[in-house]
């Protein structure tokens, strides 16, 4: 069987699953398991409230978005690629709408060409990367299967189905199939400041928009982007 009539076939066979299954609870009020915890230790109930606490302080309305979503929290106003959807999927069963609109958020910031944003904050959104880690096309299809959301399946599917073009087109420039990464912050690994320079403890080739080099073990320099602004032409 050709490979996409399969996916396709067991897609819409695993929806019809996930479907009957919010339908049924959508009878007591609930498509999954409350979570919950309780005990006679008042330091622990203490830590877990509080720790609730927290989190629903870092849902925050968005305004490149017009939706509430799950921040990252801290003195950071925003949401990265390479986390949110993740943190938005472990969030759902307190907030299955929350871990809906993160996922939305990244799909309607899509570029036309199909790249989607590495990060999005209160003022703008950023395309200097591709702060890919988990893939959201993954916790799109798990929010999915919990919930029942048809629409969230399709909007992923055309979304996802667009980025992936995107990074076989700029992305894969040796033709060996394999995303490639341009500079460490493409798959989230941070750099810190040692003197006038940017290191990173990284083990890759890179590519920056000064040079190439290759990394060794250990500590190495590396590149500042010259800006946070869009810099897809200079990646492809």
């Amino acid at each position: 069987m050709d490979r996409r009539n399969f996916i396709h076939l067991y897609t819409c066979a695993s929806l019809s699953s996930a479907l009957a299954r919010a339908a049924r609870g959508s009878l007591t009020g609930r498509t999954d398991r409350d979570p919950s915890f309780s005990t006679r230790n008042t330091r622990w109930q203490a830590a877990y409230d509080k720790a609730l606490s927290i989190l629903a302080g870092n849902v925050r309305v968005l305004p490149p978005v017009g939706e509430s979503v799950l921040i990252e929290g801290a003195q950071y106003r925003g949401i990265w690629l390479e986390c949110a959807p993740h943190e938005s999927l472990a969030y759902r069963r307190l907030n299955p709408r929350l871990a809906r609109n993160t996922h939305i958020a990244f799909f309607k910031l899509q570029k036309p060409d199909g790249q989607l944003p590495a990060w999005i904050r209160e003022a703008s959104e950023g395309f200097a990367q591709i702060q890919m880690v988990v893939p959201i096309a993954a916790t799109a299809w798990e929010i999915a299967q919990a919930t029942g959301d048809s629409e969230l399946l399709e909007m992923a599917y055309q979304s996802c189905s667009q980025w992936d073009r995107w990074l076989m087109r700029y992305r894969n420039t040796r033709s060996t199939g394999l995303v490639e990464g341009f500079c460490t912050f493409d798959t989230g690994t941070t750099t810190h400041r040692v003197g006038k320079e940017f290191r990173t403890n990284a083990r890759m080739e890179m590519r920056g928009g000064f040079r190439t080099m290759r990394v060794f073990r250990g500590c190495v320099r590396t590149f500042r982007p010259p800006c946070l602004e869009d810099e897809s032409r200079s990646q492809r």
